[in-house]
């Protein structure tokens, strides 16, 4: 059984097709990983940002780069602590409760979805544009198709740990096939489902952080709000699971040769010093035996 990527790879291609895989495979899973981190920054500051805007007495300085430093060291001090894991079935227990808190966001979110539409079609029906009602929806728009192409590969990051869970879960491989699969299909149907439900209600004014489409005045600040920190929580709590590939990688290249390094500096010392104990017990014996000699 393979327990990771580089391991297929180098089963085929030898060194050179390991070390590119891995090349490849730590830029991805790092950059979802920065991307990750800087959403649970930016979202932190969306949501303390009209406390301290209130305040004339807070520095423009202070919001602008103190502030998201604070948030990042605080992020770190927490995260670090689960990067640390290093098995996967350490981690079900978290990924399930990220998936616990994504699922509520989504649902919440395309509820929101639904009472745009809902109002939006009342107020064309009223007036009568009804028939124009998908007039400003262009379903194919040539330009932005790179950045679509890239938020479609970053919603299939957990790519990077199929194999290493199908190790994980060898004993039941023919269910972790099916399992695979109907996983697959499920998030699909939701990306497609979510993706397009938010560009039919908002069309044109669509921003690329959806978030930003939410309402900030209240009573649907307090929606915007709910929905923010379980998108939070969710990030926060799918985060150590993205960063196990990372710290794989990392410890491969580091910490195991560094691991071997120390141990063949100890096994040299122990040696050392089994030599320097065992040199007097043999001038000891050799004394013996000349005074023996000499009494014959």
């Amino acid at each position: 059984h393979y327990s990771t990527y580089q391991d297929v790879i180098f089963r085929l291609w030898g060194w050179g097709g390991k070390i590119l895989v891995l090349t490849f495979l730590f830029l991805t899973q790092f950059g979802f990983c920065v991307g990750y981190f800087v959403f649970l920054i930016q979202t932190t500051l969306t949501m303390i940002h009209p406390s301290l805007y209130l305040s004339s007495l807070t520095p423009p300085w202070i919001i602008r780069w103190v502030l998201p430093f604070v948030i990042g060291c605080v992020f770190m001090l927490l995260l670090i602590p689960t990067v640390l894991l290093k098995r996967v079935k350490l981690m079900s227990p978290i990924s399930a409760l990220a998936n616990t808190f994504i699922v509520i966001g989504l649902l919440l979110f395309s509820a929101y979805n639904v009472s745009v539409l809902g109002d939006k079609a009342v107020e064309a029906e009223q007036t009568g544009n009804i028939h124009n009602f998908f007039e400003n929806t262009s379903l194919v728009n040539i330009w932005t198709f790179p950045l679509f192409f890239g938020i479609m590969t970053s919603s299939f990051e957990g790519i990077g740990l199929v194999i290493p869970i199908s190790h994980s879960m060898h004993q039941y491989s023919s269910r972790y096939r099916v399992l695979l699969h109907v996983v697959i299909a499920i998030l699909l149907g939701i990306l497609v489902f979510f993706g397009a439900g938010s560009y039919i209600a908002f069309q044109e004014d669509t921003q690329q952080v959806i978030t930003a489409n939410l309402p900030t005045s209240l009573p649907g600040g307090y929606l915007t709000l709910v929905i923010k920190i379980c998108l939070l929580m969710g990030i926060l709590a799918t985060y150590p699971l993205q960063m196990f590939p990372v710290a794989e990688i990392m410890d491969n290249l580091l910490v195991v040769p560094l691991k071997k390094l120390i141990l063949q500096r100890n096994h040299s010392e122990h040696v050392e010093a089994n030599d320097t104990v065992e040199l007097p017990v043999e001038e000891m014996g050799a004394e013996r035996a000349e005074t023996a000699a000499n009494v014959d």
